[in-house]
């Protein structure tokens, strides 16, 4: 009878026990699915926030530092080819470039870097790798710093060495940079190495390090494709080998989004406008790895509570909120994200200010502005400077929209008109419009162009020379209140090739004053009748504003046009050049 108890009593512990495991391997089954539609939808989500931080890095670097990139090569290319025409030796270690007399080794690329605040290198062609012998960016050794996959697979080399420009996101030493680089040629027109402008893409760095220390994407990759399906950009430095194969197929199908290749689950971006796309890749193993360990932790903490062990193991789902956790951080990483490049426009904002030209109240010329951007950056630019001892060239250009877009190409072009990178004669107006429209085609400008006011004072001959691209007059007002428009033939900057730009003359008077603006300041809506003001009505608030008050600052004319609008904010960019000549003459059309 004890027997037969005891043997009842093991039976009906092992049926407690057995019933135990069965719940504990039913809640194991159904937590595993939860847990890995958890895992998997947190994963998606990850490559997803990825994808879309990278190509709005890129689209920023497109429309931030593409022009950039392009003038810091192109200022590179005319200071080292001022030395002569290129040549590629071999010595006895790599081979080096010379230009004329000089050797590339010299510090050319250090120079145009520091002027303009992004990176420089020259490159020569060594076998089938491009190597820096002259960089801005440099090892901890002090030797020029090595670009990651300029080698004989990289798209970068297929271009250059096909003697085409080439641009978009590379490596150097391990850290992103928006590059572009032209090819130098020698004079059998091969392609001997290359010029290169980077800028920093510190935003890329970021998302990479958080990729890597992400359990999801151990395994994964990050790529940039460009449209003529080449990887031009990992950042991961994992390129699955199946890739080449079904990069085609992966860059340029159809609805993919979520889609599994060959183990991993799919993400990309739409094509931006740089022709670059953004293809994320999460490694299902990953994703089963990341489950293992989860589930497995889940059920070991349930065998130690058996007694609440078919509650927790049901519960188990509800307990790893973990992903939702990691989609609350990634919202505020991406705010974070949003509150540095805001941080980074107000810098750019105030780069643009340092570029305009302080007044000037001595000596035969005087000048003064003013200038109100209707958002942080703005499209307007303008300049003056003495040629030599005896002419003072002034200008303004306005740019098509405002932004930062608009900005950058604004500076883009005041950086080349200081610096006379373009091959031009600055005393000519029409000289510099022209050449201004051959290097800034608005096919290679994101569809942007530009008019522009440019003039030349010759203080010997008390004489103006200047012809505009698609600028309104400038007004020249004599001190009796005479007054003239000085109006040029020609299309706006960008728009066709091989516009001639007619160059007109005027002589003006001992206090004559000349005033050059944007359109921002005279194309707004008056605040009670809804009709705009003209331009004429704004040529008259000018000269009866200098006739009534020849010693009132320029705000003044701000301050009407505020007045006549209702409002202090304006909806375009507002710019105001002041010239005053002080030598004495009489005036006359010259012809």
């Amino acid at each position: 009878m004890r027997i037969q108890l005891k043997i009842s009593n093991v039976l009906r512990l092992s049926l407690l026990f057995g019933l135990v495991w069965l719940c504990l391997g039913m809640a194991g089954f159904f937590g595993w699915k939860r847990v890995s539609a958890e895992v998997g939808q947190r994963a998606q989500a990850e490559a997803g926030f990825a994808v879309a931080a990278a190509a709005q890095r890129l689209a920023q670097a497109d429309q931030l530092f593409a022009a950039r990139a392009r003038a810091e090569a192109g200022s590179l290319r005319t200071a080292a080819m001022r030395g002569g025409a290129p040549r590629m030796f071999q010595g006895q270690g790599e081979p080096f470039l010379t230009f004329g007399r000089g050797v590339a080794r010299k510090p050319v690329a250090e120079r145009v870097a520091a002027r303009s605040g992004g990176a420089a290198m020259i490159l020569v062609l060594s076998g089938d790798v491009f190597t820096p012998v002259d960089s801005s960016l440099k090892t901890a050794a002090g030797a020029p710093a090595l670009l990651d996959g300029i080698g004989p697979s990289s798209p970068y080399q297929k271009l250059l060495r096909a003697g085409r420009p080439a641009e978009g996101p590379v490596r150097v030493d391990s850290h992103a940079y928006y590059a572009s680089f032209l090819p130098i040629k020698s004079q059998g027109s091969a392609t001997i190495g290359a010029f290169g402008g980077l800028y920093p893409l510190e935003g890329l760095d970021e998302i990479t390090r958080e990729l890597r220390e992400s359990p999801v994407f151990a395994h994964g990759f990050l790529v940039a494709a460009d449209n003529r399906d080449e990887v031009g950009f990992s950042a991961l430095g994992v390129v699955p080998a199946w890739l080449a194969t079904h990069l085609k197929e992966v860059n340029q199908g159809g609805e993919i989004q979520g889609a599994v290749l060959d183990g991993y689950a799919i993400t990309r971006s739409p094509e931006a406008k740089s022709g670059l796309r953004v293809i994320a890749g999460v490694s299902q193993s990953d994703v089963a790895f990341s489950t293992i360990k989860l589930v497995g932790a889940a059920l070991t903490f349930l065998a130690m509570v058996i007694v609440v062990a078919l509650c927790l193991a049901w519960l188990l789902a509800r307990r790893l909120t973990e992903a939702l956790a990691q989609a609350e951080r990634s919202r505020v990483e991406a705010e974070a994200a949003q509150a540095a490049l805001t941080k980074e426009l107000d810098q750019a904002a105030r780069y643009v200010q340092s570029l305009l030209p302080e007044p000037t109240r001595q000596g035969p010329v005087g000048a003064n502005w003013l200038y109100r951007p209707s958002a942080g950056l703005g499209g307007d630019a303008f300049g003056y400077h003495w040629l030599d001892d005896n002419r003072f060239a002034f200008y303004l250009l306005d740019v098509c929209g405002h932004g930062v877009g608009a900005a950058l190409l604004a500076t883009t072009v005041m950086n080349v008109i200081r610096a006379q990178t373009v091959q031009a004669d600055f005393a000519n107006p029409s000289s510099v419009l022209a050449a201004l429209n051959d290097a800034f085609p608005m096919a290679e400008q994101n569809d942007m162009y530009f008019t522009m006011w440019y003039g030349v004072y010759d203080a010997g001959a008390q004489q103006v020379r200047y012809a505009s691209g698609g600028h309104h007059p400038a007004i020249l007002i004599a001190p009796d209140g005479q007054t003239w428009l000085l109006q040029g033939k020609g299309a706006a900057i960008g728009c066709f090739k091989g516009v001639q730009y007619p160059v007109f003359d005027l002589a003006a008077p001992a206090g004559a004053r000349l005033y050059v603006f944007s359109d921002g300041l005279f194309e707004v809506e008056r605040k009670q009748a809804k009709d705009m003001l003209t331009f004429d009505e704004f040529v008259g608030i000018i000269v009866n504003w200098r006739r009534q008050h020849p010693d009132r600052e320029l705000g003044h004319v701000l301050e009407t046009i505020q007045e006549i609008q209702g409002k202090l904010a304006f909806d375009d960019d507002c710019s105001l050049v002041e010239v005053s000549f002080r030598p004495t003459g009489q005036v006359r059309l010259v012809a």
